[in-house]
C-alpha cells in the first residue's frame, strides 16, 4: 500500500513539474530544417517568382496537348542529345504555322567578338522548345553547322530547325548565358542534336 502511495505521489509531483516548467520563447526555440513544401498564405498558394513566365492558359487544347505529349515521350539519351517520335512531328508538321505561333519568337543580334549574327530565342506558352534542350534567352548560332545569319529573315531560320526534321536530324549550336564574358574567357556554346525516331 505504501509502495502505492509512493508512486502516486512521484508521479503526480512529475506531472506537477511540467505544468510549472516555462515554455521557451518561440524565437528561442532550435532552428528548423526548411522544408520542400510550398508556402501557403490565405488567399491561396504563393504566385511564382517569374513574373515575365509563358501563360499556358494562351494555347488551345491542341496545342496543349502535342506540348504534353512531346514532353511525356521525348528522351534524352545523352547530356545534349534528344529523341522524339516522328508521329510527333508529323502531328506538328500538319499544322506547323499554327503551332509554331506558340512556341515563342526570335530576333537577330550582334554578338560580340564574333563578326556575326545569332538568334535571340524567347519561348511561347508551349512547352515544346523547353522539352528540346532549348532555353528561353539562348542565341542560336549554327543550324547544321551553317550560321543562322545567312537568312534574311529571322523567322525563316527558326522555322528551319523545324523543317530541317523532316531530314531525321537536326544539330544547333547556341551560345547560353551573358554574351560578354570577363577577359580570357568565352561564352558558354552548347551544342543540342535532335533526332526523330520512326515510330
Amino acid at each position: 500500500m505504501l509502495a502505492r502511495f509512493v508512486v502516486a505521489a512521484g508521479l503526480a509531483a512529475s506531472l506537477a513539474s511540467c505544468k510549472r516548467a516555462p515554455r521557451k520563447p518561440a524565437a528561442a526555440a532550435a532552428p528548423t530544417r526548411a522544408t520542400t513544401a510550398p508556402a501557403v498564405n490565405d488567399a491561396g498558394p504563393l504566385a511564382p517568382i517569374r513574373d515575365a513566365a509563358p501563360d499556358a492558359a494562351q494555347l488551345s487544347f491542341e496545342q496543349a496537348q502535342l506540348a504534353d505529349d512531346v514532353a511525356i515521350q521525348v528522351r534524352q539519351p545523352a547530356p545534349g542529345s534528344f529523341t522524339l517520335p516522328k508521329s510527333l512531328h508529323t502531328r506538328f508538321m500538319k499544322d506547323h504555322l499554327f503551332h509554331g505561333a506558340a512556341l515563342g519568337d526570335v530576333a537577330f543580334i550582334s554578338i560580340p567578338g564574333l563578326d556575326k549574327k545569332g538568334l535571340r530565342l524567347h519561348l511561347g506558352p508551349s512547352t515544346i522548345l523547353a522539352s528540346l534542350g532549348l532555353e528561353d534567352g539562348d542565341v542560336i548560332l549554327k543550324i547544321n553547322g551553317r550560321f543562322v545569319d545567312h537568312e534574311p529573315h529571322p523567322e525563316a531560320a527558326f522555322l528551319r530547325i523545324l523543317l530541317k526534321l523532316d531530314d531525321g536530324e537536326v544539330d544547333l549550336d547556341v551560345i547560353r548565358g551573358p554574351l560578354v564574358v570577363p577577359c580570357c574567357a568565352s561564352p558558354q556554346r552548347v551544342h543540342l542534336s535532335l533526332k526523330l525516331l520512326q515510330t
